[in-house]
């Protein structure tokens, strides 16, 4: 089975806010990348939009990565907001309940 290339990019919206999207698999691999990009944003004090959308699979690493995240902006780091992913990773997060701590926006997302 061949894996799906991990993307992750980085743009500033109009706001100011930085808008980090990813694409493909989300892992121990990968993992290292979204924190290095989160840790040094974080660093700057800037917003994130983190976009999950695109990814087609997500593992206990990246579970971990975004409750951590999510845990940095509640403890007075700088502002978050999540975009859900669709499918198997959403179910990786429901199965854990850590969907329920995460900031989600634009989506139904029961918080």
């Amino acid at each position: 089975m061949q894996r799906d290339q991990f993307e992750l990019s980085e743009s500033e919206m109009a706001d100011g806010t930085h808008l980090v999207a990813l694409r493909g698999e989300l892992d121990m691999l990968t993992c290292p990348q979204l924190t290095k990009c989160l840790e040094a944003l974080g660093e700057a004090g800037a917003n994130v939009r983190l976009d999950l959308s695109g990814l087609s699979f997500m593992d206990s690493t990246g579970v971990r990565v975004l409750y951590s995240a999510a845990k940095h902006a509640r403890d007075g780091g700088s502002g978050l907001e999540i975009v859900p992913p669709v499918g198997e990773p959403m179910r990786v997060l429901e199965i854990t309940g850590v969907n329920r701590l995460l900031p989600f926006v634009g989506a139904d997302t029961n918080n």
